[in-house]
């Protein structure tokens, strides 16, 4: 093992019987200032981040340290390496769990936080909240090997200042992680959680390398490969593979969700399936809630039945009624269990909460039935469903659309029809096309058009505009209250690290917002405008007409990285015009072409395809390039045909949310 002497900033080898007392760095790659590499190391001269490491831990007494990018001879990426650097590289990353976990303390430098000294201590702990959700170190997958192996993790800010550890911000850690705090305090270890839970807390983090998605996690599940840079995604096969030869073969066996039901016969709540037995068939309800409604904790009051029920009611009156009406009328259709979010899931257990809205999409699909609930609205009313306030709201999307059948109740649960016989209406009202009211797979949508439909639905709380969307776009992620509006960016991180749909980016701003931003949309109201059926330039020469709801094709599949978050913003490719006018964009300003539109043949008499773009400047003095958003109030639409040779692809850094720091 290879340590620097933090004195004399030179390298040292060990054999594994005398390894001395060392610190370890983990931190995210620098891009802007370039790493110093083994081969390059020259005793006494260092970047400011090694100096300030091997600084901090002569503080703390310790002689040597650690650090990946100087102490590990590793082969040049995309150039031929001997096979004894290979080999050394090789026993490095499969040796990573156990250096850090044998450290007697890791600096986790996180350079993208910063924060103000001057502020109280409740600005700065609500400061250090939302520093450490958009800290990329939390996103960085070998970062994750690198938080759990050592007992004391310290972090540090840009200017190498203390703001914490992993003990005593474990709460927050764990949140954004989804780590339970027992492994992250080390009370217990990571053998005692099962491998589908480990695999759960990488589900948010990437890496450069597509094999590296598997290396990291190696030292996770204790076990070694060999490594191979050629293999791409069969990298994560071999490990799947070796989990299971170490582990045994039903270890990755994805264990079932626990489901909590009401039975609808003693008012108690049961949890399904039950000693492997299969799920019932369940009735589930939808509804909005008004004032107090029935919890879980209501629900396990004891006494019979008849004391449970005359307790419930004369303390939440209206929603016993509403819960009453939905068992009673689940039982004469024949089922023995609903479903009720309220008092179905303990909202007191933020873990219980976290896993259950994340399988809320599940659940309402899985339902035989859904009623919607519809409290203001009478069967007297000969007016439309439009004033349904159920027709705004975030949550009611995805139960609206991921049921099969859905039924529609008024206040005194009297039917008003289905999501099928009520299709073109509800059509009208939520713009959704009828086809996906109909049954059609909503993920076949462009990303644009789904948020579309989110654009004019509200939530009580503001986070939940983000986490209500979740299931309509197969994302998970760490749910945590009091983040604001950058629970809605996080879930543009989430799906743009799953999927190429550049229609992420087709959004408007609004009127009155017109300064330069960063390429995510700040509210789902954003994607207003944006139901029209984009769909992408799928290559230059040889266009594809077809479904315009068509998924993505990024221009060269083949040949060019997917879009990844750095320390630096969004690395992406883009189609750009190259040449423009001056008078029109300016020298540092271009169109990047995201997606693809039809005309509307109603108004040319024919089908052509419009490249659907948006405009671009780099930031002044930014080395390297760094761009934003221009006008994001507009789309610019331009025909293909004439357009497309003007166009190629161009890879650039851009900012992914907010205004630029000079932005006024």
């Amino acid at each position: 093992m290879r340590l620097i002497n933090t004195h004399t900033i030179e390298l040292h080898e060990f054999d594994a019987s005398r390894i001395p007392k060392y610190a370890i760095l983990s931190h995210s790659w620098n891009e802007n200032d370039r790493e110093v590499s083994f081969k390059e190391f020259q005793p006494g001269q260092m970047n400011d981040k090694i100096k300030q490491f091997c600084a901090q831990a002569r503080q703390d007494g310790l002689k040597f340290g650690w650090v990946d990018t100087i102490c590990i001879n590793s082969p040049k990426q995309g150039k031929e390496s001997d096979e004894a650097v290979k080999k050394e590289h090789e026993e490095a990353i499969n040796s990573m769990y156990e250096w850090f976990a044998n450290a007697e303390v890791c600096y986790a430098y996180l350079e993208d936080i910063d924060i103000d000294p001057a502020l109280d201590v409740d600005e700065r702990r609500n400061a250090v909240q939302q520093a450490l959700l958009a800290s990329h170190w939390f996103t960085s997958g070998w970062t994750l090997i690198e938080l759990i192996a050592p007992p004391r993790v310290e972090f540090y800010q840009a200017n190498w200042t203390k703001f914490g550890t992993k003990n005593n911000m474990r709460g927050i850690v764990s949140k954004i992680t989804g780590i339970p705090q027992d492994v992250l305090t080390g009370s217990k270890d990571r053998n005692q959680y099962t491998i589908w839970e480990r695999m759960g807390w990488a589900r948010h983090r990437m890496t450069k390398g597509v094999e590296d998605q598997a290396y990291c996690l190696m030292g996770l599940f204790e076990v070694t490969m060999k490594l191979d840079y050629n293999e791409k995604s069969n990298a994560f096969l071999r490990l799947r593979e070796e989990i299971k030869r170490v582990h045994g073969a039903s270890c990755l066996d994805q264990p079932a969700a626990p489901l909590r039901l009401l039975r609808i016969d003693s008012l108690t709540v049961e949890s399904h399936p039950r000693s492997g037995g299969r799920i019932p068939d369940y009735a589930i309800l939808s509804h909005t809630w008004d004032g107090e409604e029935i919890t879980f904790q209501d629900i396990q009051s004891g006494g019979t039945l008849a004391e449970r029920k005359r307790f419930l009611m004369g303390r939440k009156r209206l929603s016993y009624d509403k819960i009453i009406g939905c068992c009673e009328l689940a039982e004469k259709n024949g089922f023995e269990y609903v479903w009720v979010d309220t008092c179905c899931i303990d909202r007191t257990s933020s873990s219980e909460l976290q896993e259950a809205i994340c399988s809320m999409w599940r659940w309402y699909k899985n339902a035989k039935v859904c009623y919607a609930y519809l409290v203001d609205y009478t069967a007297e009313q000969d007016d439309s469903l439009w004033a349904c306030k159920w027709f705004g709201r975030g949550w009611t999307l995805q139960e609206l659309i991921a049921p099969e059948i859905v039924e529609f109740y008024d206040v005194e649960w009297n039917k008003i029809g289905t999501k099928a016989s009520l299709c073109k209406e509800i059509a009208l009202i939520t713009q959704i096309d009828t086809h996906i009211l109909l049954g059609a797979d909503p993920r076949k949508r462009s990303i644009a058009e789904r948020m579309s439909w989110a654009a004019s639905r509200a939530t009580s709380r503001l986070e939940d505009v983000a986490y209500c969307l979740m299931g309509l776009f197969d994302v998970n992620m760490p749910m945590l209250y009091g983040e604001g509006t950058r629970a809605f960016i996080r879930l543009q991180e989430e799906i743009i690290r799953r999927t190429e749909d550049y229609t992420i980016f087709a959004w408007t701003a609004d009127p009155l917002n017109n300064m330069p931003r960063g390429l995510f949309a700040s509210f789902p109201a954003d994607f207003k405008l944006s139901g029209r059926s984009f769909h992408a330039p799928d290559g230059f020469q040889k266009p594809k007409h077809g479904d315009a709801g068509s998924r993505y094709v990024r221009v060269n599949d083949q040949h060019e990285q997917p879009p990844s978050l750095t320390s630096r913003g969004l690395l992406i490719n883009l189609p750009r015009m190259s040449m423009v006018k001056k008078t029109e964009l300016g020298p540092d300003k271009y169109l990047a072409w995201i997606c693809s539109i039809e005309s509307d043949p109603t108004l040319s008499g024919v089908t052509e395809e419009l490249m659907v773009c948006i405009k671009v400047q780099q930031l002044q003095d930014s080395k390297p390039e760094k761009f934003v958003r221009l006008r994001p109030r507009h789309l610019f639409i331009r025909p293909r045909k004439l357009f497309e040779e003007k166009f190629s692809p161009k890879t650039m850094y851009c900012l992914s949310a907010g205004k630029p720091e000079n932005s006024q």
